[in-house]
């Protein structure tokens, strides 16, 4: 758990790097992280509604529909819904800005929509 104290030096410290490599100077940069942050929100959402998900009807609407194709309805629904769980983090901990989803986990509490997120899905503020 962070206290004021981390909090602060931490924001320092981030400052800091963002100051010394330009992160926001980059036009690039900064569009690439900011896909990547709607991406890692899109993915955990996902997460989230295919693990409340109860049936095979239900899981179909949790996904996009190119997904659906990866469905296996002849597989046992929890197996067939934990293995689609698993790609789904795979995909999170797979993506090239792991810093975006590190720093998604630790101000998880700023912003509502996140919260909930993590309230619905705990583990994922473990995963790394």
């Amino acid at each position: 758990q962070q206290t004021p104290e981390t909090n602060a030096r931490s924001q320092k410290k981030a400052a800091y790097t963002i100051n010394l490599l330009h992160l926001n100077k980059n036009d690039n940069l900064v569009r690439y992280r900011k896909k990547a942050y709607w991406g890692y929100l899109q993915k955990l959402e996902e997460y989230a509604n295919v693990s409340a998900a109860t049936d095979f009807p239900t899981l179909e609407t949790c996904l996009l529909p190119a997904k659906w194709v990866m469905i296996n309805h002849d597989s046992i629904f929890e197996v067939e819904k934990q293995r689609i769980l698993n790609i789904i983090k795979a995909d999170i901990l797979d993506d090239p800005f792991p810093s975006v989803w590190r720093e998604i986990k630790m101000q998880n509490q700023l912003i509502p929509h996140i919260a909930e997120l993590f309230r619905r899905v705990p583990e994922a503020l473990l995963w790394s």
